[in-house]
């Protein structure tokens, strides 16, 4: 039994709710008592604290949550056994008791309905299991669905019926189930204090100090460093290392020579370079290929003037042809250097056409200033060409030269990579049957190719291949079942982003004449009553129909459609014939030779396609490449490792989340990780000493890595929201603050809304350990992520170059991105420092807000400080506990001076003994919240805001070496957290934290 010392808080405090109680007895002037903590033990409550007086009498007692005003039930269960039952059954029935106390409430209530459903759970052990345990679960009619290789953990699937033989075995310590995981998201940087360029805080990221992202993957973005990529998702073993993209490869061109037909790739251009607008060679005329130091290397090409050529120089430059057909995806990158001046208004414009004709604007280079050395431009060509067999390429100048002046740009090294296969798929949907001219759609939009052709066709004897539309109706709302039909299918789980088109063989209704008017088709998203909304429509119109006696084919393309279908919804498509038609029309359906049919090119990022763990992954460490470094992480260009966790839409189960932290103990070293990222969270269904992923969590912390999580985002919810592995004491966790955008004032700034509070639901951990800016972040997105494509509204205007590489979200998944990118910064800095070290600095390096610990920790993260700060902890600074006694009204906080100090002397000293803090090795009695340093009248809870002037956190009262919270000076019960007060808007309602799919990652923004 461990024991935990605490220091007596806040004599004169009515009793606060939900918090374990100290027995009568108890002076209120000791400076310390010792608190027992039990490991868990399954009760009907999943709320419990065992608190001793300081002659270690202990008493033990629980709260039944919701109900945290009740604090005297006590779930020492003791069979009744009648003198009837034998011995045996009263051992099997004892037995079975002690197993039940191994279930969390929910699971002890399902196996007490005692049938045949299966269940998914975790199953924690004392020992690691051998392989006969995976026997015994098949026996009981499981299954094994997960092991760990270094965990001591099995994600099983077995019949609810069979939860008390599973947990009856003596090395079964705990069965907790396995719970939805969701990720938690809804000019922070300023308000954060990331040091500024040239600031004697600003340094590079060391490149071997790795982050692990835990999120829905991380996309190939331009502006971040991935040096590993795992799937813990796609399969039920061990992690699986993701393949790379299927790379078709490269065109080329490193200007090696003075020509324009350079092709240095390994896929042949479809062309040389030509100049336009000028007719000369490629050494001559203001497009070139030069000879410089300018250039990258010996020779690149250079557009611009010399002192010569003063006047308009536009509309004249270079192009050329590639053929980009056969990729899924290209991205372009080039190096390239300035050589310009103040006057004047001259650039070049990187520009590029899918058919030779119209042109899009990629990049543009002013030519007003120089570079210093060589620049790097990326820039991926899906989000603005349609990849073709006739791309072009053009760099175009523009502007005026002034008198005796040179301006010119020189470009080098450009590449075109193409990569094909997965992030790109096509579908087809086929046109099946006729409806029965009602408004509910009964015919089907389905997968399969009709495999009948259509033959003998003649609309007077046998309309069975085709269907009559009577001319006439008006809009996507016809509603005479004779003027439109609709197909549909399911597409609860379907999203669009990427062009659509419908193909349909028509015909005027007597195949006789030919005949003028138009069709219009409807792509639509509705119920399964046919009611919803439009989300694209187009119309063929003909003058006069053609070939008469022949079906006509005709493309109705709606363009590229970007949408994303709810629950229960379907993809539609409605026919409608105009009523500037002079006759009714035929259509064709499911012929094999002419199948009317609906394309859709649905495009998803291989690496993350929902976007979460990009934007995350951006936050650490972007580099903000494509933004021109606007949009920068905290650590630019930090290493960072993928493990992928979430689905493609943002959610998933624990042991999958476990199996990610397992794969990191076996291979995190190897990879140079250091730091942990968990912008995601589940209920808290069980104490932190028998919850499955605390426990993972905490193994990492053990074993040497900076665990981060996400508080969650609940806090609109009250107190107690905390989301697991959050609520570990050992892991760092961060909510967020709003930041109001007034720079350099940060008065105005406050915790979010939607930032959970604490303290943790059962154990009663004081968290978040402290906030950071996580409302309103920009980051990187992956161009076809869900997030993107959902959230069109927050792409940020930067420009074409930025076009769909950037998101603007919000929640604690951002507030813990900046946490992890500020540990790799640290780290850099002294690499030497322990988990626990780095939370220190954390916490002690934060700046005071006014709000209340349980909501903001220690404070607002402020990266300059943490780097700056000194101090380590031997061990892995724990968050305090929090209690109340019944002694009066006195809230109970753990020590830490006594938590974060040195550790006992294994001769002389115990745990329980060691209650002087050892001052010698770095946070001792007069270092952490104590009257000078932290929560103090000028630091935090200010004049006028909560405790007021009489009886605020003073320098005499303040968490002194001699004094904590005593003699009625802070939170009287006639002021703060009384009995109605603290913790009455704790949540009550826990299936929201329970099932993590019920939390909407689109926040409102504070």
């Amino acid at each position: 039994m461990k024991t935990k010392t605490f220091l007596v808080a806040i004599a004169g405090l009515a009793a606060i709710a939900g918090l374990g109680a100290v027995a009568p007895g108890t002076s209120e002037d000791a400076l310390q008592i010792d608190v027992a903590q039990s490991a868990d033990v399954a009760a009907p409550a999943p709320t419990r604290a065992a608190v001793a007086t300081t002659s270690n009498v202990v008493e033990q007692a629980s709260v039944d949550a919701p109900d945290a005003q009740s604090m005297s039930l006590n779930y020492d269960v003791q069979p009744v056994v009648s003198s009837s039952v034998s011995e045996s059954a009263a051992k099997t029935q004892e037995l079975q008791v002690a197993a039940r106390a191994k279930l969390t409430r929910s699971l002890a209530s399902i196996a007490d309905a005692g049938d045949d459903t299966l269940v998914e759970v975790i199953v924690n052990y004392d020992t690691h299991p051998e392989l006969f345990e995976d026997d015994r679960i098949e026996r009981l009619g499981g299954s094994v669905e997960r092991s760990y290789a270094s965990l001591k953990m099995r994600a099983v699937r077995l019949p609810a019926a069979a939860l008390i033989d599973l947990a009856i075995d003596d090395n079964v310590s705990f069965v907790s189930r396995d719970l939805p995981v969701s990720a938690t998201s809804v000019a922070s940087l300023q308000t954060a204090r990331q040091p500024a360029t040239g600031s004697s805080y600003s340094f590079p990221v060391d490149p071997s100090i790795g982050v692990a992202v835990l999120d829905s993957g991380v996309s190939e973005h331009p502006d971040l460093n991935v040096a590993t990529r795992v799937d813990c998702v796609a399969s039920a073993g061990a992690c699986a290392a993701v393949a790379e993209s299927a790379g078709l490869g490269a065109f080329r061109d490193e200007f090696n020579s003075y020509a324009y037909t350079g092709s240095d790739g390994d896929l042949p251009w479809a062309s040389a370079w030509q100049d336009f607008g000028e007719s000369n060679s490629a050494t001559s005329g203001l497009a070139r290929v030069s000879s410089s130091s300018y250039c990258a290397s010996g020779y690149c090409l250079r557009l611009g003037a010399n002192l010569d050529d003063e006047g308009s120089v536009s509309n004249r430059g270079v192009l050329r042809q590639v053929d980009l057909s056969s990729a899924a995806s290209a991205t372009l990158s080039y190096e390239y250097r300035r050589r310009g001046g103040s006057s004047g208004s001259v650039s070049v414009s990187l520009e590029g056409s899918s058919d030779g004709a119209s042109w899009t604007t990629l990049a543009t280079h002013a030519l007003n200033s120089s570079d210093s050395s060589p620049q790097t431009m990326s820039i991926d060509l899906e989000n603005h060409l349609a990849l073709g067999a006739e791309t072009e390429l053009r760099f175009s100048l523009s502007g005026y030269f002034p008198e005796e002046s040179s301006r010119y740009l020189y470009v080098d090294n450009l590449q075109i990579e193409l990569v094909g296969g997965t992030d790109n798929s096509l579908q087809t949907l086929y046109l099946d049957g006729a409806g029965d001219g009602s408004d509910t759609p009964n015919a089907a939009l389905k997968d399969d190719a009709p495999d009948s052709p259509l033959t003998n066709f003649d609309p007077q004897r046998d309309g069975s291949v085709g269907l009559l539309i009577g001319k006439g109706g008006v809009g996507s709302a016809a509603s005479d079942g004779t003027k439109f039909q609709l197909w549909s299918t399911s597409a609860s789980s379907m999203d669009l982003d990427g062009p659509v088109s419908l193909t349909l063989y028509t015909a005027v209704k007597d195949f006789q004449t030919s005949k003028g008017g138009s069709v219009t088709a409807y792509l639509m998203d509705v119920d399964a009553n046919g009611s919803g909304d439009v989300i694209a429509e187009a119309t063929v119109s003909r003058g006069n129909w053609d070939a008469v006696g022949a079906w006509t084919e005709d493309s109705f393309d709606f363009g590229s459609v970007a949408h994303s279908f709810g629950t229960g919804r379907n993809l539609a498509v409605k026919i409608v014939v105009g009523s500037n038609s002079e006759d009714d029309m035929w259509f064709a359906y499911d012929a094999a030779n002419m199948p009317s049919r609906l394309t859709i090119t649905a495009s998803t990022d291989p690496y993350d396609p929902y976007g979460h763990g990009t934007h995350v992954a951006g936050i650490i460490g972007g580099n903000g490449a494509q933004s021109g470094g606007l949009y920068q992480g905290v650590a630019p260009g930090a290493t960072l490792h993928s493990v992928r966790v979430l689905d493609e839409q943002g959610s998933g189960v624990t042991s999958d989340l476990i199996a990610g932290l397992d794969w990191i103990l076996v291979n995190g070293a190897a990879n140079g990780i250091r730091v942990v990222n968990m912008s995601l969270g589940k209920a808290v269904e069980e104490s932190v000493t028998s919850d499955p992923l605390a426990l993972a969590a905490e193994a990492l912390v053990d074993a040497g890595y900076v665990v981060i999580a996400s508080a969650g985002n609940y806090g609109r919810d009250g107190h107690m929201t905390i989301t697991s592995p959050g609520n570990s004491p050992l892991v760092i966790t961060v909510g967020s603050l709003t930041d109001k955008g007034t720079g350099s004032d940060f008065s105005d700034d406050f915790v979010s809304t939607f930032s959970s509070v604490g303290p943790t639901l059962i154990d009663h951990i004081l968290k978040p350990d402290l906030v950071a800016p996580g409302n309103r972040i920009v980051a990187a997105m992956p161009s076809n992520g869900k997030m993107r494509i959902e959230l069109p509204d927050r792409e940020p205007a930067c420009g074409a170059v930025c076009s769909k590489q950037y998101l603007e979200i919000s929640g604690t998944s951002m507030a813990a991105g900046m946490a992890s990118g500020t540990a790799a910064l640290m780290l850099t800095q002294d690499p030497t420092l322990n988990p626990g070290s780095v939370k220190a600095r954390l916490m002690t390096s934060a700046r005071g807000i006014d709000a209340e610990p349980t909501a903001a920790g220690a404070g607002v993260l402020d990266i300059e400080a943490a780097i700056a700060a000194g101090g380590y902890v031997t061990a892995a600074a724990p968050s305090p506990a929090m209690a109340r006694s019944e002694e009066g009204p006195v809230i109970l906080v753990e020590d830490t001076a006594v938590l974060w100090s040195g550790q006992p002397d294994p001769v002389t000293e115990t745990t329980e003994t060691n209650t002087t803090p050892d001052t010698s090795t770095g946070w001792g009695a007069g270092f952490l919240w104590t009257d000078a340093f932290l929560w103090t009248d000028s630091f935090l809870w200010t004049d006028g805001y909560l405790w007021t002037d009489a009886f605020l956190w003073t320098d005499a009262f303040l968490w002194t070496d001699a004094f904590l919270w005593t003699d009625g000076f802070l939170w009287t019960d006639a002021f703060l957290w009384t009995d109605s007060y603290l913790w009455a808007d704790a949540v009550t309602d826990y299936d929201p934290l329970y099932d993590a799919s019920g939390q909407s990652m689109h926040l409102n923004d504070d």
